[in-house]
């Protein structure tokens, strides 16, 4: 104990401090280990101290697991390789995250930014034009100056941005605006000045600019260019009502361009629904194109890149690239004469080499801050037939190579894209600039993340793939097919997507309730109303005869002028089963033993008695009606009747939960122990009103005090099936799902 409290005082803790510490012997045999491995044994500097400590109090999860993986960090930390906070923190956040899972130290080191130096220079310049990109717009503010230039300078201290943009501010007389502070969500928006207008496109010679505006006459062009490699989800909804709607505000043009340069998962299935998509969404689409339309072009501007001794081909494995990367460390092909260059690329195309054995690189900079500007892959090889082109090609363009080279012969004028490419913006402009070619603006937006939700396409495909969901159009997914057919229109999800509005910052989670409220007030206001009884109990009424019918008018629509629908009544009556209780309470308005409602439209009844199972089961009701309605009850409830001309009309109803159980799936290591497997009921035997027998799939309908409901598709002229959409009112949100 003693030799403890003299090391814990040796590394400048404070008495207090230390005894606390002392009193809790796994903390203090955590730091002895930590201070061991440290190689500190009575003293050390109190920085290293206060770290140390840092290190050992930050609470890992298994504890016999997380002790031993613990002394890596220290480990790091004393090599300087985690040099400020930042860096200390995400390591042991990792540590934090993957608990008992396995410690991959590849992953450690770039989740960690260990290796990542960031120069001075390139503080200094990242200052610069933030603020001069910034300072004439009224949410220019330090808090809003702050985020952004954190984003941009990962890994930097917070405190010395805030040095440099005061240096720099100050230096240059520039004010922040006089609105400062928390922006509201409209305020954060988007606003139209922001974006240059095509012929106000600062980045380029004004000859190429000349060009660009005469083939396009100045029109403001924008594209979607979606993968097809699986359906598009919500996520995609955002940037498709940002690209297209953004276009179309401008009287331009939006082209749906396919990036089609990976033939192992592309599938014609997939190019198919994005483009009903597209058109579900009601956009008009300027022209639909796909990256293999422009192969040639690209496989000619990469000889000219050789030529230029901008590119050259490697033979390095795709680990041995990977680890040159991270270590900015060259490839041993780098120097390689251009028509040594310019042969090998020309045995790659003809298939002299198996996939893996060469790549065409581009020479840019291997020694930059940023990992996307050192010497990235331009074509690697695949022997896989694609299904545009077949086998004509077995080599393959590269996303970073081919997506900003098509974006400038379709003369794009304003790329629009997620704030995960803000690091591909550099290398974007490297390639444009090294071929001499017209530069679009780059404007990066925070994506669309939701609750209890995901996005992540991979884990999408592995949900069908592995028939947890029953396909990519399930309604339970967030793909825009799924929600097509859970009930969800493409103007309540536009709508959405306006009220969220489109930043240049993360947003975070979004909750999915306010995505469903959005469509909740439209359904209210445009939907029919009809009645269903998804779990029947049978109502006998006593004094109405058994050969007697009585038909009831009742509104389609309580404001809308959409006319009246007829109910047919008959003495027996089905009304849902919790309508009725054994044992009546004052917060509860539905039928109980001598208890009476009102039938809505109808008239009142009261339960004079019922009838049980063998296991005890209510199977019955018998009341008396008061076809007056000389008292007015407080509850009222829906029915369903029949009579022989008008028989009872059965479907099946399928009420969704969450699929995933908790709010935010990626605050845990497997994301499979979240998924809610039981997310689905299937009522079958409901009942509906005979109004519905004319239906068609995706007629949407509020069935009255149950919530919102849409027609699947699997339903039959003898067979019809609902899908639950959304309930009546805004239920709580619950964080997680039992």
């Amino acid at each position: 104990m003693e030799d403890s409290q003299k090391r814990f005082l040796g590394i400048k803790l404070n008495k207090k401090e230390v005894t606390k510490i002392l009193k809790n012997k796994k903390l203090s045999s955590t730091l002895n280990k930590v201070l061991d491995k440290a190689g500190v044994e009575d003293s050390c500097e109190k920085a290293i101290g206060v770290t140390l400590y840092k290190i050992a109090c930050f609470k890992l999860q298994p504890f016999e697991v997380c002790e031993e993986r613990r002394l890596i960090v220290v480990d790091y930390y004393m090599q300087g390789k985690l040099e400020n906070n930042l860096k200390l923190t995400a390591a042991l956040t990792y540590l934090k995250k993957i608990g008992k899972g396995e410690f991959i130290e590849e992953e450690f080191i770039k989740t960690s930014g260990i290796g990542v130096v960031i120069k001075e220079e390139t503080i200094k310049e990242t200052t610069k034009n933030y603020v001069e990109e910034n300072k004439e717009l009224d949410t220019f503010n330090m808090r809003n100056a702050i985020l952004e230039l954190k984003r941009a300078l990962l890994w930097v201290e917070p405190r010395i941005i805030k040095q440099n943009l005061d240096k720099y501010m100050k230096e240059n007389n520039v004010q922040f605006s006089k609105a400062k502070g928390k922006k509201s969500k409209l305020e954060n928006k988007v606003k139209k000045e922001k974006f240059s207008l095509p012929h106000e496109n600062p980045l380029n010679d004004p000859k190429i600019l000349k060009k660009h505006l005469k083939e396009t006459g100045g029109k403001v062009m924008t594209r979607f260019p979606p993968e097809p490699n699986g359906f598009l989800h919500i996520g995609h909804g955002k940037a498709m009502t940002f690209n297209f709607g953004y276009a179309q505000k401008q009287n331009g043009h939006c082209y749906l361009r396919f990036d089609d340069t990976n033939p192992d998962k592309e599938k014609q299935e997939y190019i198919d629904s994005i483009i009903e998509n597209v058109s579900w969404f009601g956009f008009k689409i300027y022209k639909i194109t796909y990256t293999s339309d422009y192969y040639q072009n690209l496989y000619d501007y990469a000889i000219e890149l050789i030529k230029r001794d901008l590119a050259y081909v490697c033979h390095q494995t795709s680990e041995e690239i990977s680890l040159g990367r991270k270590n900015a460390t060259n490839s041993p092909w780098r120097d390689r004469p251009i028509e040594e260059s310019l042969k090998e690329f020309d045995l790659m195309t003809k298939g002299f080499y198996n996939e893996g054995e060469a790549s065409l690189r581009l020479k840019m900079d291997m020694q930059n801050d940023n990992m996307c500007m050192r010497d990235l892959i331009a074509y690697r090889i695949k022997f896989k037939s694609h299904p545009r082109t077949g086998n004509k090609w077995c080599i393959y363009p590269s996303y970073d190579y081919s997506h900003c080279v098509i974006d400038s012969l379709e003369n794009i004028t304003h790329s629009l894209c997620t704030l995960e490419f803000q690091i591909r913006q550099k290398s974007y402009y490297w390639v444009l600039d090294a071929l001499k070619l017209y530069k679009p603006i780059v404007w990066e937006y925070g994506r669309l993340n939701l609750t209890h939700t995901i996005m992540s396409k991979r884990k999408l495909q592995y949900l069908v793939k592995e028939k947890i969901v029953q396909g990519w159009n399930d309604p339970v997914m967030p793909t825009i097919s799924g929600l097509r057919r859970r009930g969800f229109t493409a103007t309540a999800i536009k709508e959405f997507c306006k009220q969220i509005g489109v930043t240049r910052k993360d947003e975070g989670l979004i909750s999915v309730l306010l995505l469903e409220q959005v469509l909740r007030t439209e359904l209210n206001r445009d939907c029919d109303r009809k009645f269903a009884v998804i779990d029947p109990l049978k109502v006998i009424i006593s004094n109405f005869g058994e050969n007697e019918t009585q038909v009831f008018e009742a509104p389609n629509h309580p404001r809308l002028d959409h006319g009246k629908r007829p109910l047919v009544m008959s003495n027996v009556i089905y009304i849902e089963r919790s309508d009725f209780r054994l044992e009546d309470s004052k917060d509860y308005y539905g039928l109980a033993p001598n208890k009476e409602v009102t039938l809505k439209y109808a008239f009142n009844i009261t339960c004079k008695d019922f009838v049980k199972d063998n296991e005890g089961n209510v199977i019955e009701i018998h009341c008396v009606a008061d076809f007056e309605k000389k008292r007015v009850p407080k509850g009222k409830i829906h029915w369903i009747s029949s009579t022989p001309k008008v028989p009872l009309l059965k479907a099946e109803v399928r009420l969704y939960d969450r699929l995933i159980k908790i709010e935010d799936p990626s605050t845990v290591n497997d994301w499979h122990t979240v998924l809610n497997k039981n997310y689905l009921t299937v009522k079958n035997n409901c009942l509906i009103e005979s109004s519905l027998q004319t239906i068609k799939t995706l007629d949407r309908f509020q069935f009255e005090r149950l919530g919102y409901f849409v027609v699947d598709e699997d339903s039959t002229g003898d067979h019809l099936v609902f899908n639950k959409t959304v309930p009546l009112k805004q239920s709580k949100s619950k964080k997680s799902i039992n």
